[in-house]
């Protein structure tokens, strides 16, 4: 049995991606004119044998190196490494009488682009859809959604416009995932998994804000000319859970809200608490978080709707106390007292953002495998099975 690979896509410019990633490598040094999109992927050089045995090492497998995300429909493709990002946009183009597709670079346009200060630890492609009725659902633009190792998410377009930044927590974050439901489709959402920290942030708000965002950065720089303006946009409505009892966490797939029947309501609580538990009479409405690690080899999790309620004073009055101590700067440097040593050159260390405090999640089911350690899910889109792959190179098949 044989098969046919047939050439779809191509990357063009690879010598200048590769300067914008990697400015420090010594093999650019050279002349251009040694260096071509042919043997861009390799970076073979004419040192001697030491170096080269070095450089071989170091940069022969540069891509393995870097974090690549694709939107859905392959018309945007992101590459990341340590501080910098190209975002490549692709166009279809005529070879030996067929159409292919080639991705440009769209985002940094020279090659001196600064790093942005911080590690990126994650990348993912978001496509936000036109509202216009003759588009029928399709895609309008790109969201690129960054995640860093301080805890921060930063939202850009493809021409590298920042368009939100939130810090959810102050660990780095491991994945970015969006889940679109395909049995409700307007159940949509953004996973953000930290250590054992999982962010659920609500889809419709989030496009609601990008979408204002980007307009009035599109109105600043038509108006002004000024095209670095931050809107203030509404907070976003999001769940922080911790995902407890499961040693080492390495991907998770939120799978939405669950509402068991009255039948499983009362076989897990005559499991749970034996026969003389207490019960509701209507079954609780909880979201489900399968988590892949090691110690359990995964579990899954179901976070009770309404638990965190009241957490939420406790950050309401710490913001409250923020917001006034920074009011009561100003007002004392405009009183004359007091309002110096904001204006000094002396610089203060910046104040710790307060995150939300996460709401505690135990699981319910679990599969265990004590010498092997899952890596990562990807679920089908009925949501009914999952592929998980572990570290001993298996690909297990479970039913959701």
């Amino acid at each position: 049995m044989s098969c046919e690979i047939k050439f779809r896509s191509s990357i063009s410019e690879l010598v200048k991606i590769k300067r914008i990633l990697f400015p420090d490598q010594e093999a650019y040094e050279d002349d251009d004119e040694r260096w071509s999109d042919v043997d861009a992927w390799t970076w073979k050089t004419d040192f001697d044998d030491a170096i080269e045995s070095k450089e071989d090492k170091n940069s022969s497998n540069w891509i393995q190196s870097c974090l690549i995300s694709v939107s859905d429909q392959s018309e945007v493709l992101v590459i990341t490494h340590e501080d910098r990002y190209v975002v490549l946009s692709s166009k279809w183009e005529k070879k030996n009488q067929k159409e292919v597709q080639r991705y440009y670079l769209t985002y940094p346009i020279s090659n001196t682009s600064n790093g942005i200060g911080e590690n990126i630890t994650s990348v993912l492609c978001v496509p936000i859809k036109s509202l216009q009725k003759s588009s029928q659902g399709m895609p309008d633009w790109i969201c690129v959604i960054l995640g860093f190792n301080t805890g921060c998410v930063r939202m850009y377009t493809v021409n590298g416009d920042l368009l939100m930044t939130e810090a959810f927590h102050d660990e780095p974050v491991h994945h970015l995932k969006f889940h679109r439901s395909l049995a409700n489709p307007a159940n949509q959402e953004l996973s953000i998994l930290y250590q054992k920290i999982v962010i659920v942030v609500e889809g419709v708000g989030l496009f609601n804000s990008l979408r204002a965002c980007r307009s009035y950065i599109a109105k600043g720089r038509a108006l002004y000319g000024i095209g670095d303006l931050h809107s203030q946009h509404p907070p976003l409505h999001y769940k922080k859970l911790s995902l407890q009892e499961q040693g080492r966490i390495n991907d998770c797939f939120i799978l939405g809200t669950n509402a068991p029947t009255q039948f499983d309501h009362l076989v897990t609580a005559s499991v749970a608490g034996g026969f003389q538990a207490r019960y509701n009479n209507s079954p609780p409405v909880a979201t489900g978080i399968l988590s892949l690690g090691s110690l359990p080899y995964c579990a899954w999790h179901y976070a009770v709707e309404g638990s965190a309620a009241p957490l939420l004073s406790d950050v309401a009055y710490a913001l409250a106390s923020k917001v006034t101590s920074k009011l009561l700067s100003k007002t004392s440097g405009w009183l004359g007292w007091g309002g110096g040593a904001t204006d000094s050159g002396s610089s203060k260390p910046k104040d710790k953002q307060i995150t939300e405090p996460a709401t505690p999640v135990y699981p319910r089911y679990g599969l265990a495998d004590s010498l092997r350690e899952a890596l990562s899910v990807s679920v089908s889109p009925n949501e009914k099975l999952a592929a998980i792959t572990d570290s001993l190179g298996r690909v297990v098949l479970i039913d959701l």
